[in-house]
């Protein structure tokens, strides 16, 4: 996908693969929400996978050696996620966004309440991003699939490396520090105690807080 005014921009990596389709994205669409909504419906296949452009590999965060998947492997884990959020009764999935093993609880491998973003699928059409929001839209959407589905499928044994907001073009020709902190707000606003948005390592981190599991007092 690439946005129609900026097919110059990207026509070096396009010649580099050639074997890719190249689809460009109407200029009214801007930012992430709007390109988001006009995906899942441009395209008539049921599971649709939104790749941010600045993923790089898809690293494993359960084995012995936590390594780099190879092409056909991330198809097979992509693949394979999709399935098996269609079998949960879930519309939105996506995967661990931190590569730090220690943050995956072995025991619990698979989440129905981690927010997904980067690279995030969606089953069928009914999934909407809010176009009020054009950067932080990732989260707003998990939180309204967990109050209007029940359940997102988050895959936390596995992490999209990406090298975020540092690529040129696209969405960053909107970015802003105050346009961020706005969105901020709006979200802290819109979802009261069900998230919180601070920093750690000079970036963003969130937190959604969606109870699914009753709680037992010994």
């Amino acid at each position: 996908m690439i946005p129609s005014d900026q097919v110059e921009a990207y026509a070096p990596f396009v010649a580099r693969n050639p074997q890719l389709e190249v689809v460009t994205i109407p200029p009214e669409k801007v930012g992430v929400s709007a390109v988001r909504n006009w995906i899942v419906r441009r395209f008539e296949e049921e599971a649709i996978v939104m790749y941010d452009d600045d993923c790089t590999s898809l690293q494993t965060l359960c084995g012995m050696r936590n390594r780099k998947l190879t092409p056909g492997e991330t198809v097979a884990v992509v693949e394979n996620t999709a399935y098996c959020c269609a079998g949960a009764g879930a519309r939105l999935f996506g995967f661990n966004q931190r590569p730090d093993p220690r943050m995956l609880q072995r025991n619990d491998p698979v989440s129905f309440v981690h927010w997904c973003g980067g690279v995030v699928g969606v089953i069928g059409k009914e999934v909407r991003w809010d176009e009020m929001l054009k950067f932080k839209c990732d989260i707003d959407a998990c939180l309204g699939e967990l109050l209007t589905n029940r359940i997102i499928y988050h895959e936390s044994r596995f992490c999209f490396i990406q090298a975020r907001d540092k690529n040129l073009g696209g969405n960053s020709l909107f970015r802003s520090p105050e346009k961020i902190a706005t969105e901020k707000r709006y979200l802290a606003n819109k979802w009261k105690g069900h998230v919180t948005i601070s920093e750690y390592a000079s970036q963003d981190c969130v937190k959604v807080h969606v109870d699914r599991r009753q709680r037992v007092d010994l």
